[in-house]
């Protein structure tokens, strides 16, 4: 059977205290250093790189990433594949929801191991609604479909 790809984000904070004044929509400028508007920092995932599965396989991997830039990412951003292997799921997909500085963002994709032998690779980025990368070397799946 095909996976189903699912896309899944933590629930919002229901209270946070707002001890300083929202976070700007531009850069703001600084002699001293520069903070970038768009980042993004991988905090955990499974499925390390080079797991062995056989072809066919259906496994989840995900990923949790931090913005870690000063600007709020929105909810029309996407999670796009922009390399290699798509490993049956849909290559794009909206956020749906604001991710605040700071604050995590979990993907969880349903994907199937392709059904030839080899070694395997694909590559997703998150993609501003302006086209732009958030992270330009990106989060990946990397595995190895074996017998």
């Amino acid at each position: 059977p095909e996976p189903t790809p699912t896309f899944t984000l933590p629930p919002a904070p229901t209270a946070v205290p707002t001890l300083a004044p929202a976070q700007p929509t531009a850069v703001p400028e600084s002699t001293d250093s520069y903070a970038p508007c768009y980042r993004a920092e991988m905090i955990s995932e499974t499925i390390p790189d080079g797991t062995v599965f056989t072809p066919g396989k259906t496994f989840t991997k995900i990923w949790v990433i931090r913005n870690t830039g000063v600007c709020e990412w929105g909810e029309k951003f996407l999670w796009k594949l922009v390399e290699g292997e798509d490993f049956g799921v849909v290559n794009e997909i909206e956020l749906g929801r604001v991710v605040a500085p700071n604050e995590e963002l979990e993907v969880k994709l349903e994907m199937q191991t392709p059904l030839l032998e080899g070694n395997y690779k694909g590559t997703f980025q998150i993609i501003t609604d302006e086209g732009g990368s958030v992270t330009p070397l990106g989060f990946w799946v990397y595995i190895v479909s074996q017998k």
